[in-house]
């Protein structure tokens, strides 16, 4: 199950943000204020294995793979991961996978990342 995180840093810039953690997986949503309206959502996922993130942001979806951040010099400390290539299809597992953590989420909510993930998905019916 997703966990809110407590004094999550906001930047202005980004509108208002909410982070919530689960074992392997995290959402980020944003909203245009406190208590507004949901503008955008990352749900990360496999973060042990092969992470992949889906993102939405103004309207434009995206389902990517998350390499592993390293330094410059390739040594000990972690950077962040970089978002890469195109993930393809999100799979039903996945879909899945976010209805059982996001348990303690607004409904609505889940139901608009899900709704935004399965109409990527209509991309690639043929």
């Amino acid at each position: 199950m997703l966990k809110e995180g407590a004094d999550i840093r906001q930047r202005p810039e980004e509108g208002f943000r909410r982070w919530f953690f689960g074992k392997n997986c995290e959402l980020i949503l944003w909203y245009d204020r406190p208590d507004g309206e949901l503008t955008g959502f990352q749900w990360c996922y496999d973060q042990m294995i092969h992470q992949k993130a889906f993102s939405y942001f103004e309207g434009k979806k995206s389902h990517r793979f998350v390499t592993e951040g390293l330094t410059p010099t390739g040594r000990d400390a972690q950077m962040t991961g970089i978002l890469m290539g195109d993930a393809g299809e999100v799979d039903p597992d996945v879909m899945n996978q976010f209805i059982d953590a996001a348990e303690s989420i607004d409904p609505d909510t889940v139901d608009f990342v899900l709704c935004v993930m399965r109409e990527y998905n209509n991309r690639f019916e043929k």
